[in-house]
This record gives structure tokens, sequence and C-alpha cells, in this order.
């Protein structure tokens, strides 16, 4: 039979532990660690990780200048997931964006390159700043238009939103 005294060194030990182990998950948190992907496939691409596949970035208003300053003349607007789609990141923002992405294995070569626009029609300066959804989506294929495996992959995305703001963001995404 156990004391109460041991019972409670037990519970100290494991408090304490628990104590250790939440701390060094802080502190790689703060390094810029992430449970999503622990191997940082480019060590100067430091980004938001994305742990569901959804992000919200709400910090550049709507700009019509900014808008024209990210989307070239001629574009596919990622306001719907197209059909063929194996992969997606949702963003919400209430401006316009340009995301550049590269798409890496699980040994950190690169498969592919892309770019993806996003304009909120109808929006002028001085409407409300309220996010609108927009889609980057992949569709499982290599640079040469090949069919990738069915496995985990990592994003590293650049969103432009115009005037110097940028946004590093990384996700693991899995192909199923």
């Amino acid at each position: 039979m156990v004391n109460t005294s041991s019972r409670q060194r037990f519970g100290f030990r494991i408090a304490n532990r628990i104590a250790t182990v939440s701390a060094l998950a802080l502190l790689l948190w703060a390094c810029g660690g992430s449970s999503v992907n622990p191997v940082n496939p480019d060590e100067s691409f430091v980004g938001i990780p994305i742990l569901d596949s959804s992000w919200v970035i709400d910090a550049y208003p709507f700009d019509s200048a900014a808008c024209a300053e990210v989307l070239p003349a001629a574009y596919s607007n990622s306001d719907s997931i197209p059909a063929g789609t194996l992969a997606s990141v949702s963003v919400n923002s209430p401006a316009c964006w340009h995301a550049h992405v590269r798409v890496l294995d699980s040994t950190l070569r690169l498969v592919r390159t892309f770019d993806r626009y996003f304009n909120i029609v109808g929006r002028k300066n001085g409407d409300k700043n309220r996010g609108v959804y927009g889609y980057v989506t992949w569709d499982g294929k290599n640079d040469s238009g090949n069919a990738v495996p069915l496995t985990r992959y990592t994003w590293l995305m650049v969103f432009d939103f115009g005037k110097g703001n940028l946004e590093k963001v990384r996700a693991d995404i899995r192909l199923d």
C-alpha cells in the first residue's frame, strides 16, 4: 500500500514532467517550430503554420491600388474550388492577394510551383472590410503534369497583399 507522502511525491513528479514538456513545446513554437511540420524545409522560410487547411488574415484592409499591384491583367479568380482539385487551403481575407506556392514532397524535393490570385469582385475602397473566402488549390500534379503519389506534402506559400505587405505561410497537406 502506498502512503500519502509517496502519492504526493509521485503526483509532484508527474506535474513536473508535464510542466517541462509544456515549456519545451512552447519554446519550440516560439522558435518557429511547428507540430504540423517539424522539419523546416527551407531555413530561410519561416512561415505561419496552417493547422487545419484554413487561414484567416485580416491584417490588411481592402485597397484598390494594392489590388492593381498584385493582380495581373489576365488571371483566374480563386473564389471557388475547381473540379479536379485534390487539395486546397481556404483563405479568408478582406484584401486581394497573390499567392506563390511551392509544393515539396517528404524528402523536401520541389514537386510543383504555381500561383493563385484572388480579387473581391465589386468591393470598393471604404466598403466594410469583412473577409471573403478565396482558395489556394492544387490538382495533385507535378510541374510536368503527371499525378504525384497520394501522400503528405508541404506547401510553402508567399502571399502578396500589395504595398509591400507579404505573409509567409506553410501548410502540411495530405493527398488521400
